[in-house]
């Protein structure tokens, strides 16, 4: 139905960043679509893309995604009311993006806010959120990329489709990555239908309804045939991308670390209706 793709997340943290051994596991698994992501802004720091184009074609891998560090929150928030913060975390975010651009990666993923954000200052920050849209979606313009808002769990902007089209409104350039296990203050397909064609993207993984928990699709609640049929309804066209971890966390217990082709039979048997494997121990 869908091109699937991965996460860097998948690969552990621990071991060394090898592009070609990454890509190497992809096209072993059938997996065409690549997003690098790590959460900190201290590794996007150390980070060097040098072969990194190279490497993918000749995996046959698209460098789909590229997504901007979130941690630590008391340092980066493109939604503070702090000006000087708010500031801070743009030009971040506007270096890593002319950085990793010249790469060949096409979407750049952001979260509009940091947490806790009382209910009190919701409106400030989501003010601010969008003159940060409106600053990043001008640099995606001049390189000629697109910007795209993630939805976002408990308290942070953007955690309903009330918030996302909010800042939507800031820049008729930012475009939406939908990820399947961040809401719940909003059903997941009702998320879809609302936002519609502005989804271009995904962040696939399942939960238990109450909070993130990045396991495959089927080891939690969330209901991905009426996922699949509201993304079909709306005419979505981008990659069925996975954001998990493959070996055990603290949410799930694995006897066997996930590989790229368990990740891909999951995304074939949700496409063909089928149920999918549960391949760890929920510890949730």
């Amino acid at each position: 139905m869908y091109p699937v793709g991965l996460s860097s997340s998948f690969f552990s943290a621990a071991q060394p960043i090898s592009f070609d051994v990454w890509f190497s596991e992809y096209e072993k698994g059938g997996i065409t679509h690549f997003e690098l992501s790590f959460g900190a802004e201290k590794d996007h720091d150390a980070l060097i893309l040098d072969g990194i184009g190279e490497a993918a074609r000749a995996h046959g891998v698209t460098l789909w995604s590229y997504h901007l560090p979130f941690l630590p929150f008391e340092k980066l928030d493109p939604s503070s009311p702090n000006e000087e913060m708010r500031r801070y975390t743009v030009g971040k975010f506007t270096d890593y993006m002319k950085a990793a651009a010249p790469h060949g990666f096409s979407h750049f993923v952001f979260h509009a806010s940091g947490e806790p954000i009382a209910d009190a200052d919701r409106a400030a920050h989501l003010e601010a959120a969008k003159r940060s849209v409106r600053e990043l979606c001008q640099t995606a313009g001049d390189l000629g990329v697109t910007l795209c808002v993630e939805d976002l769990p408990r308290s942070c902007i953007g955690h309903d489709s009330g918030e996302i089209l909010a800042l939507l409104e800031a820049d008729s350039r930012l475009r939406v990555v939908f990820d399947t296990n961040h809401l719940t203050k909003q059903d997941n397909a009702e998320f879809v239908r609302a936002v519609g064609e502005k989804i271009v993207t995904t962040h696939v993984s399942d939960y238990d309804l109450i909070d993130e928990r990045h396991v495959l699709p089927g080891e939690g609640k969330a209901d991905f045939s009426g996922v699949l049929k509201a993304l079909s309804e709306v005419g979505y066209r981008g990659p069925w991308l996975y954001e998990l971890s493959a070996g055990s966390t603290g949410r799930i217990l694995r006897p066997v670390p996930l590989t790229a082709s368990d990740v891909y039979e999951n995304a074939a048997a949700l496409f063909e209706g089928r149920k999918p494997a549960v391949l760890g121990k929920i510890l949730f």
